[in-house]
């Protein structure tokens, strides 16, 4: 196997703790959000049409505006809750760095592999991302759906971000929280790692010549 130029990692799950009961507990127990109401809002699974999508699979493929995201989302629940409100409440699932990645990261940079991000994200979570320590500087370049307008799992996002990168397919390995991209990524005939816990993904480094 041949040893990869760049690492490219996924950031929800894998380099950000997630923390999404939390977030629901706070819109139903400080705001009195219907849960009903927000779900359907907020669902990301991208296994649908763009013209089905939900105002944060939206937000996330650049097809709405960060302002036009929280207004909808304000305009379409009954809770009287401020834009403000719902945009501090939309980053509160973002909780902190996960160490031990921030960790592994660095060291693979001082081992001369390059650092990517290949993230679905939307503006506001990037925002909220940017307010952490470490992750805005871990990596060289950073491939976010809603600048790119194209999201995981579709091929699409994979051929663009290698574009971006300005490799091949042989020059990197791709880590993703979520089987879905994996899949695509593996069908793509891209090296991809299911990301599950610390222990397995050093595992999998080491097989790939990372950590030899």
């Amino acid at each position: 196997m041949k040893v990869p130029q760049w690492v490219v990692w996924d950031l929800g799950g894998v380099v950000i703790d997630l923390d999404f009961r939390g977030m629901m507990d706070d819109a139903t127990e400080k705001f009195n959000i219907d849960k009903s109401e927000l779900l359907p809002l907020i669902r990301e699974e991208f296994n649908v049409s763009p013209s089905n999508y939900s105002l944060t699979e939206k937000a996330v493929a650049g097809l709405i505006t960060k302002k036009d995201y929280i207004y909808e989302i304000k305009s379409a629940i009954s809770s009287d809750i401020s834009e403000r409100e719902i945009e501090s409440l939309l980053k509160r699932i973002l909780v902190g760095e996960k160490d031990e990645t921030v960790l592994l990261i660095k060291l693979l940079s001082q081992r001369g592999f390059r650092q990517a991000c290949m993230s679905n994200i939307d503006q506001t979570h990037w925002e909220k991302i940017q307010s952490f320590p470490n992750v805005d500087n871990l990596f060289e370049k950073k491939f976010l759906s809603f600048e790119h307008k194209v999201v995981k799992p579709n091929a699409d996002a994979f051929f663009k971000m290698l574009e971006f990168l300005g490799c091949g397919k042989d020059d990197i390995v791709f880590i993703d929280d979520r089987e879905d991209n994996v899949k695509s990524a593996n069908d793509n005939d891209i090296d991809a790692v299911l990301f599950k816990n610390h222990t397995k993904l050093l595992e999998d480094f080491t097989t790939r010549g990372l950590l030899n």
